[in-house]
């Protein structure tokens, strides 16, 4: 269990691509420059930001079976990074799934949340989750980035 890790609403945030949305890139479990990375039946109990962060490169990862509860922001997010608009250094997440997730009462102190969260991210497979109770959009989506 994860449990009541700090509050980050007035830590840095951004603006990570095109899209409206602002996320402070930092979770209770922060990973970045990952391949194959499993995180698997775990309840992250009130987190005082995210819960999850795949920063940057990560590839293949999987996210199942977790429970995540009274989160500060978002669930899980994916951000990436490019130069400009230019996503050709692969700094981005790919290819990672995420599989039969409960996620609820998200965005206890901020309210541009959301269950699952990704910006300059792609491939993202969002398989069997259960998302309710948080006070904007269950997935966002925050660009096309990768079609």
């Amino acid at each position: 269990e994860f449990a009541h890790s700090a509050t980050t609403f007035l830590s840095d945030y951004e603006v990570p691509s095109g899209g409206d949305w602002s996320v402070h890139r930092g979770g209770t479990v922060f990973v970045e420059g990952t391949k194959k990375f499993l995180l698997q039946n775990c309840l992250f109990n009130a987190p005082g930001g995210n819960g999850l962060c795949l920063s940057g490169y990560n590839r293949n990862a999987v996210i199942e079976g977790n429970e995540f509860i009274w989160s500060g922001d978002s669930g899980i997010v994916a951000v990436g990074t490019s130069e400009h608009i230019d996503g050709t250094l692969g700094t981005q997440p790919r290819g990672n799934k995420i599989i039969g997730n409960l996620v609820h009462e998200n965005g206890v102190f901020g309210k541009q949340t959301s269950a699952y969260m990704q910006a300059l991210a792609c491939q993202t497979e969002l398989i069997g989750n259960v998302f309710f109770n948080g006070p904007r959009a269950g997935i966002n989506f925050n660009d096309g980035f990768g079609g």
